[in-house]
């Protein structure tokens, strides 16, 4: 919907339940926590399709998830149009 303009840039703001995720780089070997000590923190594993190594969220961290059109920003911040060749490239 963001994409068709359907809704304005927003900005999520979040506090995750404690889990850890895996990027493509990386495998649960890199956690240092074993099976019980997650379980006992109620900690969760997830891979996921991104790069990277492993990464924690939980609670008392803020995450902040901007949704916005990289080529209307871009615009506004350089003067070029929207939609032009380098709108993705700064």
């Amino acid at each position: 919907r963001r994409v068709a303009g359907e809704v304005p840039d927003t900005l999520l703001l979040v506090e995750h339940p404690s889990v850890f995720t895996i990027g493509k780089r990386d495998t649960q070997n890199d956690i240092l926590w074993t099976e019980a000590e997650l379980k006992q923190r109620g900690t969760t594993v997830h891979k996921i399709d991104r790069g990277g190594q492993v990464t924690w969220h939980g609670p008392g961290q803020l995450v902040g998830y901007p949704i916005f059109n990289a080529s209307e920003l871009h615009a506004q911040l350089t003067g070029s149009p929207a939609g032009s060749k380098f709108s993705y490239w700064w």
